[in-house]
């Protein structure tokens, strides 16, 4: 010491011992993930994050802070030093300097155990930087040790129930964004659907006698899958006619799915703001629209249904037998009995 100090006076440099160290391994961290379990004050475990500084071995733990955790903001539990296994306290600490011994990589293994300053941490984990160092340097496999690891609080965001008044995707844009923005259009869908209209006449079907004579055209959009019902009156019939449900999207109460085309087809019943239609009939156009999507309408594939048809056919030897036994189960007495 007393010759470092004479050459320093002299004008001589000043020997950097940890130089080398910081050029190879300058912005290098060993990272691990451990636990103290507090249970002399708070009896619960507190999880941290302690990362090794290899340029010149200092440690520094950091607190893993949660929201709303009921805990002061208290971030640092060590800040970054070079951490001695077993710290001596004196009045004149330069004098102990060289009799501490302090924690290196060696010491710092999942599983192992780390004093800070009387607090007994344990390394659960690290992560996978760590992971390749020791295993390239050191030829040591770190396998983790589980354990309850604190995981990041994510406050509850609930989506309110849509309140009908504009479109849903409208009001989602509210809760998602302070700044909302138009919802986007599927472009494709639109220009290759928009000319085509699907139209059924449905009956409502409703425990009211009044509502026997009712009759809808129930519309629907393939190019934006919105939906739009009229109801169609005879005059002096002593009902209102109209527009009945406007053109909007609407969802399957049952599945909470948007309708779409598919969904739609002669027999089938539609629920739309608790009102029940059955499609009974569809337009000329409806039933050639449906024929020409085969894959996506399987009541409307003509060559399928037709093989449906005919396929007992092959039990009963030719076409005539099976003509036969359909007619026998149609009419049992064959046409003797008028």
């Amino acid at each position: 010491m007393i010759r470092e100090y004479n050459e320093v006076k002299l004008g001589g440099g000043h020997p950097n011992r940890n130089l080398e160290s910081f050029i190879a391994n300058d912005r290098k961290i060993l990272s691990f993930h451990v636990v103290w379990n507090d249970s002399n004050y708070e009896g619960e475990p507190r999880y941290y994050t302690l990362n090794f500084f290899l340029s010149d071995k200092t440690i520094e733990v950091k607190e893993i802070r949660h929201t709303n955790a009921g805990r002061d903001n208290f971030p640092m539990l060590l800040r970054r030093q070079k951490l001695a296994k077993e710290p001596i306290i004196t009045t004149v600490p330069a004098l102990s300097l060289r009799n501490e011994e302090y924690y290196t990589p060696h010491d710092l293994l999942i599983g192992h155990k780390v004093m800070v300053y009387g607090r007994e941490i344990e390394i659960l984990d690290c992560d996978e930087s760590t992971r390749a160092w020791y295993r390239e340097n050191l030829a040591f496999d770190m396998v983790s040790k589980g354990g309850n690891r604190a995981k990041p609080y994510v406050p509850p965001n609930p989506v309110p129930e849509y309140n009908g008044y504009g479109t849903e995707e409208d009001s989602l844009g509210n809760v998602h964004s302070l700044n909302p923005k138009a919802p986007k259009l599927d472009m494709h869908k639109m220009f290759d659907n928009d000319m085509h209209i699907m139209r059924f006449e449905a009956k409502v079907i409703s425990g009211l006698q009044e509502d026997e004579m009712r009759n809808f055209i129930v519309s629907f959009f393939p190019s934006d899958d919105t939906v739009k019902v009229f109801e169609v009156v005879e005059r002096n019939a002593g009902i209102v006619g109209g527009k009945f449900l406007e053109r909007r999207k609407y969802k399957n109460p049952y599945t909470r799915a948007t309708y779409v085309e598919r969904d739609f087809a002669i027999g089938r019943t539609i629920v739309l703001q608790d009102y029940r239609f059955y499609l009974t009939k569809a337009d000329e156009y409806t039933h050639k629209f449906m024929e020409s999507r085969p894959q996506e309408f399987p009541e409307a594939n003509v060559p399928s249904v037709l093989r449906k048809i005919v396929a007992p056919e092959s039990r009963f030897g030719n076409r005539q037998n099976f003509l036969i036994e359909m007619l026998r189960r149609i009419d049992s007495s064959m046409g003797d009995v008028i």
